[in-house]
């Protein structure tokens, strides 16, 4: 070791004190670059290895993406080492600066983005939840009034059996064909009112899990509603056909059993 003295760097011009020895490598601490105290003008300077560029300044900021659902997040120096959660999924990462520039890396027992796309555990993002959630009431409105409709039309049903018991001939033939209709549209509605009731029983538990195997349930109850909606749309329109010829058949038997005017 030397006396202390003041070195100026050869690449930066910046000045500190050392006590090395001529001849031996410096770093200097301003720009980190390395050079030989009181080298000669014909030796060059001695570069280090490339090294990556320090960590962006306090005000500088980038976006990085969730490593679960991709949302875009804006990051600065300010939250770097924090540990914070994705706005959109939940998902918790730090906040890490690698070669300028800020990424989130997950939190310690977090999954990264390979484990969180085969987990069927893994968080539903809290958008997709809270718009199933704030569907449930409609849904389960729409099903509780099917089944007023359903009790509805069983009292028609009850005083149509009456009817049909009272009456003969083309009447109660009649009577009949509009007891099998209420039949099965009833069958039909209470139907589609249990499946609503499932759907919305498969979204309370998706908001109260947040997984995503709660979500599949979901979205394959409303896709049963919707096919067996397809189908019942199929048989009304064939049912409101052959009400419709049933309608004429009567009123041409019922014509053709009339008396003429001028029996009278």
């Amino acid at each position: 070791m030397s006396e202390p003295i003041r070195v100026a760097c050869p690449h930066c011009g910046g000045q500190f004190v050392s006590s090395q020895a001529a001849g031996q490598l410096l770093a200097c601490p301003h720009c980190h670059r390395m050079f030989r105290l009181h080298d000669s003008p014909a030796d060059p300077p001695v570069d280090p290895p490339a090294q990556p560029p320090p960590p962006a300044g306090a005000g500088a900021s980038s976006l990085a993406p969730c490593q679960r659902c991709g949302q875009q997040m804006q990051l600065n120096a300010s939250l770097l080492g924090q540990t914070l959660a994705c706005p959109s999924c939940g998902w918790q990462f730090t906040v890490i600066a690698q070669a300028g520039r800020f990424y989130a890396q997950p939190a310690a027992g977090q999954a990264g983005p390979a484990a969180a796309g085969m987990s069927q555990h893994r968080e539903v993002g809290a958008n997709t939840v809270n718009l199933l959630r704030r569907t449930r009431p409609w849904v389960i409105f729409v099903a509780v009034v099917m089944l007023i409709g359903v009790g509805v039309g069983t009292l028609g049903l009850l005083v149509n059996l009456g009817m049909a018991g009272s009456a003969g001939g083309p009447t109660g033939g009649m009577i009949c064909v509009v007891i099998a209709i209420q039949l099965v549209a009833l069958g039909m509605w209470a139907f589609l009112a249990v499946l609503l009731l499932k759907y919305g029983s498969a979204i309370r538990q998706l908001t109260a899990s947040g997984r995503t195997a709660d979500l599949d349930r979901a979205l394959d109850a409303q896709r049963a509603y919707w096919l067996v909606t397809g189908i019942i749309l199929i048989v009304s329109i064939a049912i409101a056909l052959l009400m419709f010829f049933v309608m004429i058949a009567f009123i041409g038997s019922a014509a053709s059993h009339a008396p003429p005017p001028w029996a009278d």
